[in-house]
């Protein structure tokens, strides 16, 4: 899988502790979810941090009622040094599916970011991202891009527990993806138009569907330099 589409960051957590804290917040605070995406009772969630309008009008999200007396919680939050616009618990119960979808512009090159912390998993939880299979461990932390089709289920008898995070891109975060999730470099950008035209000659003259795929990418590749 290409590491722009899913990656680890390399970040752990206390996801006992996580559970604990979240344990001790009134259960009248969590809330269910409705989407098309779900069945009811499937999905719940509980927001941790509340929108607070500013001089100049625009909205900044600061920690909630939730967060009181919770150290680990609020650590958490600290973590990532980015302006945030969602923090909060989702339970996806045992036996609830998050139908296949795709999310408008929530990744890093569209600058929202969603970070996934664990902090339940058990055998039978599963998220698929682009139809592959990503294993999230309990206390580790991800990075999805959500556009991509994706889908989570829970077949386990326990919920299923992450803290997610909509972060909006900075500096910090183009570090962090720069050294753990560099670009792929682009296919023939060590090639001269020479040799790709030469290279287009040699694949000419075979039949192979693998050559004959490559000699399609060469030619499009020789017509995009050739038109800037």
């Amino acid at each position: 899988m290409l590491n722009r589409q899913a990656f680890q960051i390399p970040f752990e957590f206390d996801a006992q502790a996580l559970r604990e804290e979240l344990s001790s917040i009134p259960r009248e605070q969590v809330k269910e979810t409705y989407n098309p995406y779900v069945d009811a009772g499937d999905l719940e969630y509980l927001d941790l941090i509340e929108p607070i309008l500013q001089q100049d009008g625009s909205i900044k999200f600061i920690p909630n009622q939730n967060l009181k007396g919770r150290p680990h919680l609020l650590e958490v939050l600290k973590h990532f040094p980015s302006e945030k616009k969602t923090y909060r618990m989702h339970t996806l119960n045992p036996g609830g599916e998050i139908r296949e979808h795709r999310d408008n512009q929530r990744r890093y090159e569209d600058g929202d970011i969603r970070v996934h912390i664990a902090l339940q998993s058990a055998a039978g939880m599963e998220t698929y991202l682009n139809g592959e299979k990503i294993e999230i461990k309990e206390g580790s932390c991800w990075y999805l891009d959500l556009t991509l089709p994706h889908r989570m289920v829970n077949h386990s008898a326990v919920p299923r527990i992450h803290l997610i995070i909509d972060c909006y891109r900075n500096a910090w975060w183009d570090a962090l993806f720069s050294e753990h999730a560099p670009e792929e470099q682009a296919p023939f950008a060590n090639m001269s138009l020479e040799e790709l035209e030469s290279l287009q000659f040699q694949l000419s003259g075979f039949e192979g569907s693998a050559e004959l795929t490559m000699l399609q990418e060469v030619a499009l590749e020789i017509a995009a330099r050739k038109a800037g």
